[in-house]
């Protein structure tokens, strides 16, 4: 049995940990027919459990089978963001949040939901190790 450093072990659980956390923010969207592709970077914010808030850069990259006006909206931070006649739509903005928000992607025209997905606040908190002595016994 080999037995690999505990800071391995516990980055492979963490990062375990928020690909499970990604797979659930995957199944919370709805799409529609007028998107062709859509991402949406970061899918979960991590924080330390320490603090309180999670400061991230969203970037929201959508292509769309015809020309329209779109807007990104997220109603708990009182955010919309509309691009007029694209095929191709960005939205980048620095985000701070306490918890999930929803984000939408709506027809600006006749207000029709096109993209709705759920971003994640996970914490973590590193596990609480025993402090190393040397004691000066080896030499």
């Amino acid at each position: 049995m080999t037995l690999k450093p505990l800071s391995t072990r516990l980055g492979s659980l963490f990062i375990c940990c928020l690909s499970t956390l990604a797979a659930q923010a995957q199944d919370d969207s709805t799409y529609s027919a007028d998107i062709s592709e859509i991402n949406i970077l970061p899918e979960i914010c991590v924080r330390h459990k320490s603090n309180a808030q999670c400061q991230f850069k969203l970037d929201v990259n959508l292509q769309l089978k015809a020309k329209m006006d779109v807007c990104m909206v997220i109603e708990s931070l009182r955010i919309r963001q509309c691009l007029e006649q694209v095929s191709e739509a960005k939205f980048q903005r620095l985000l701070t949040i306490n918890e999930d928000v929803k984000i939408d992607i709506i027809n600006r025209d006749t207000g029709e939901l096109l993209y709705s997905s759920i971003l994640k606040l996970a914490e973590f908190q590193p596990v609480n190790l025993r402090p190393r002595r040397n004691l000066g016994w080896i030499l």
